[in-house]
């Protein structure tokens, strides 16, 4: 991860472009709607694994006024408690430092689908149309071959079609710029 972040790292445009379009598909998936939970987490930080829960996804801990909740993902994320009984979710930089653990062991893993296997469970294919009003973010269309397979587990069917179909739209706009690109030339 460090390599694509380093001021002064040789820059390769279109890998770093992948890079960050396939870290942000699977930031996407542990976020909402939280397709994939983490199975696997071997970080040997000891803050980061206190903040991780495994199996257990409904786990409360109290500690003061904050309440830590696991996210379907296997986190867990504080939630403090207003003076009027409202609970709000804070922004915890540990859950996320957590979660780019994970997604830095897949992305720097020499044989990609294998690592996924090993690190994400998949409890049930979701709908992605509640991601938003725009349906499937765009870099979720321009992710890599070797997240293919983990996209198709984690998609429904609906959900499936739609980014295929997506796909083969941009590629055919993609072809059709190039070859006028060509003729322009010319």
């Amino acid at each position: 991860m460090s390599s694509h972040l380093m001021v002064g790292a040789p820059f390769h445009p279109s890998a770093t472009r992948q890079w960050y379009d396939d870290f942000r598909t699977l930031r996407f998936l542990l976020g909402v709607p939280r397709p994939v939970r983490v199975r696997s987490f071997s970080s040997l930080d000891c803050t980061l694994q206190q903040r991780h829960c495994g199996e257990q996804v409904d786990k409360t801990v109290r500690e003061g006024g904050t309440q830590w909740h696991s996210s379907a993902s296997g986190f867990l994320h504080p939630w403090r408690v207003t003076d009027r009984g409202i609970r709000d979710k804070t922004r915890d930089p540990v859950a996320v430092a957590a979660e780019i653990h994970v997604i830095g062991t897949v992305l720097a893993s020499d044989d990609v689908e294998s690592t996924i296997q090993k690190v994400f469970d998949v409890p049930y294919p979701r709908d992605l149309a509640s991601s938003g009003d725009h349906g499937l973010p765009r870099y979720l269309l321009r992710a890599s071959a070797s997240l293919d397979h983990l996209l198709q587990t984690v998609l429904s069917l609906s959900s499936a079609d739609e980014l295929r179909e997506r796909r083969a739209l941009m590629a055919s706009l993609r072809m059709q710029r190039t070859s006028t690109v060509k003729q322009d030339r010319q």
